[in-house]
This record gives structure tokens, sequence and C-alpha cells, in this order.
């Protein structure tokens, strides 16, 4: 029974939509323990104990166990610790699947189309990560704290990247025509402002100028293990954060976001006036074919 009930969880896919995000306080990793995240973390909150860190690059769950009535202490123990797991597996199989690959598309349309896919996630969600011991609950259950990465290796990115930059390549690039400004300064970085927008984060969003043309980034050459381990962008909450942020270096380029684009709302529109110093301090010092990019995010 207990094969087969963890099979059917493994093979059987959901749908979530992906709620706003919150920030301030949140369980930490300890279950039932309420800690202060860093304040600057960008936090999506998808149900109950589930959420995204992607600040820290993470799928975050609690899983939940009742103990059964009957067998010995140690039994209906054991059981409930089995049960917490299974609730954490389905709960991450939910939220992976509901992760914004770009502003169009989400990893269950790979998942979907792809039984390939569809078991390298699995696998994924196989291996996810207990943190901690679990934690016994006064009523008998017990719940267990299990994380997935987003990035790196056996993470959710190393089993949609490399077809997402397929799927990306079919598709006709639109490069920005704006002429580059003369640029001075040696930036090292780009940090764009994106806070003053209803922005949904995405593993693989891009930047536009006000018409339409593309600055950032199927308009550039894309390494696959680079983006697997590290991803095109960070989120953070702040400017101070940002520039914290390895990606950022010592002098970020900041620019304020415009608009946004796309179903999912996850790729940023900027002036033509800024594009052009994008793009001259790009001609200076390639950040954005480095991925030096960090957005923040209200």
């Amino acid at each position: 029974m207990k094969n087969k009930a963890l099979s059917l969880i493994f093979t059987t896919f959901f749908v979530i939509g992906i709620n706003t995000n919150i920030s301030v306080k949140a369980d930490d990793y300890s279950p039932s323990t309420v800690k202060q995240i860093s304040k600057d973390d960008y936090i999506q909150q998808i149900s109950g104990s589930a959420r995204i860190d992607w600040t820290k690059q993470e799928v975050i769950v609690t899983g939940t166990g009742a103990p059964p009535e009957k067998g010995s202490a140690a039994q209906r123990r054991l059981m409930s610790i089995r049960a917490a797991k299974v609730d954490a597996y389905r709960q991450l199989l939910e939220v992976i699947e509901g992760v914004h690959i770009n502003a169009e598309t989400t990893v269950r349309d790979f998942v979907t189309e792809s039984d390939v896919i569809k078991t390298q996630v699995t696998g994924i969600v196989k291996g996810a990560t207990q943190v901690g011991p679990p934690k016994y609950l006064s009523d008998g259950s017990v719940e267990v704290v299990m994380t997935i990465n987003m990035f790196g290796n056996k993470s959710v990115a190393s089993v949609i990247i490399p077809p997402e930059i397929k799927e990306e390549a079919k598709i006709p690039v639109v490069p920005s025509k704006v002429e580059p400004a003369t640029v001075s300064e040696n930036y090292t970085s780009l940090i764009l402002d994106c806070k003053e927008l209803d922005v949904l984060p995405a593993m693989s969003p891009a930047i536009f100028d006000a018409d339409g043309g593309e600055l950032y980034v199927s308009n550039l050459p894309i390494d696959p293990d680079y983006v697997i381990n590290q991803g095109i962008v960070s989120y953070a909450r702040s400017i101070s954060q940002a520039e914290k942020n390895e990606r950022a270096g010592s002098n970020p380029l900041i620019i304020k976001a415009q608009g946004v684009k796309g179903l999912f709302k996850s790729d940023m529109t900027i002036s033509n006036t800024d594009a052009k110093k994008l793009l001259g301090a790009e001609e200076k010092n390639s950040f954005l074919k480095n991925f030096k990019v960090i957005m923040i995010l209200k």
C-alpha cells in the first residue's frame, strides 16, 4: 500500500495559480516557528506553508502527517513521518509545476508536452532535502520541512533550462534599435527597480525598450551551465540588498522600470533614454552578457 500511495503521489501532477508575494514574517525552516526572514528576501507565498524564496532561490514546504489509529507508539510515529513526507512531496510538485519559466510559460507546460521532463521533475521531487529533524506535535501529528533548489545541481533549472533554451531559439528576436549612448562610467551590473509595478518573478524574465525591442535576454548568447547554476537574474526587495548581491559588483547601473509585459507580468520595459544608457554601458563592460542583472520587486 505504501508503494502504491507513493507511486500515485509522484505520477499525479497538479496545476496551481501563483498568488501574490508576501514579505515580512514567514515560517522559517523550523516547522511551526515564526522567525523574521531577512526583510529584503523576496518571498512568494504559494499556499499554506509552501513558498518560493526567489532571493535564496529555493522552494520550501512543510508537510504534515497524522498518526494512524492503530499500532504501537513507534509504528504510529513512523507512519506519521511517512505521511508528512508524502504531503511535502505533493506540495513540492504543485509548487514546481506552477513556477513561471518566463512571462508566457510555466513548468507545467513543459511537463505536459514531454514525458522525459515529467520523469525528471518527479526525480527532482524525490530528491528533495529534508531540513532538520521532524517536529512532533502534541496531537501526535508530525511536520517535516523539505526544500528543492531553483538553480544548481539537481534543481528545477537543471531540468527546465536546456529545453527552454531550445524553445527560445525558435522564436524570432526583435532586438532594440536604440542607439547606445556614450557612457564614461564603468558599470558592473544592472539593478532594475520594479517596485512601483505589479511584477511576478520568473526564472527567465526579459527587458525591453519602449518600442518593444529586446535588450535582455534572448538577444544574448546563453551559457546553459551558467544559467542552470546561477540563473539569469537575482531578485531582491531593496536597492541596499541588491547592491550586496555578488552579481552587483562595485558600480551597478540603477534604472527604474516603466512597465510590464507578458501573460504573467514578468517582463519589464524601460524608457528609450535609459535603454541608450544601458546599451552604452554594456558596450563598455558587457555585464548583460554575463547575466549581471538584479531586479527589485515590491
